[in-house]
């Protein structure tokens, strides 16, 4: 089973004003699948996230340590410093972006193919 995301984002906001956090979402969105078709291995794919300093890795990024389930890897594609003025579709802030060291491919592209590979 494979669940591709554009980026983390925080869940809706709960009763005692904290958000969901989209790891236990997944999580178990996940275990209901195992439960009933009896899928076996998950994988999530982050096309893009804010992962490069001087902040913090973004809060709401998925992580395997975080879905907590031992059949389930997260690869993420890119990691940007920032989402761009106008999103990540116009080619102009990617190639902006690209210049000033603000993106790059994290390598696990080639991970992530070889890990479907193997299922």
């Amino acid at each position: 089973m494979i669940a591709i995301r554009n980026s983390g984002a925080g869940g809706k906001p709960l009763e005692n004003g904290k958000r969901e956090d989209p790891n236990k979402v997944l999580r178990v969105k996940f275990n209901e699948l195992e439960a009933t078709i009896n899928v076996r291995n998950f994988a999530v794919i982050v096309l893009s996230e804010t992962l490069l300093s001087p902040r913090t890795p973004y809060r709401w990024r998925f992580k395997q340590e975080a879905i907590r389930k031992e059949n389930c890897k997260v690869f993420t594609l890119v990691a940007r410093q920032l989402y761009p003025a106008g999103g990540l579709y116009i080619k102009s802030s990617i190639a902006e972006m690209l210049e000033k060291e603000q993106m790059k491919k994290t390598g696990e592209l080639q991970q992530m193919l070889n890990y479907l590979k193997c299922l």
